[in-house]
């Protein structure tokens, strides 16, 4: 979170070079977005989903 408050855009290049890399199978942002909320990071994924276009 802090993160993506402080370096917004290189948090979420990050962000997506690691959705790139999943390959077998490929998933959609949103289901990233949903894996953090259940890790606990809703904050987190409450701006994700404000970028969703970027990840």
């Amino acid at each position: 979170m802090k993160q993506l408050q402080l370096q917004e855009i290189a948090a979420l290049r990050a962000i997506k070079k690691m959705r790139a890399h999943w390959t077998n199978p490929v998933r959609p942002a949103q289901e990233l977005i949903t894996a953090f909320e259940k890790r606990g990071l809703p904050m987190t994924a409450d701006l994700l989903r404000e970028a969703v276009t970027l990840i």
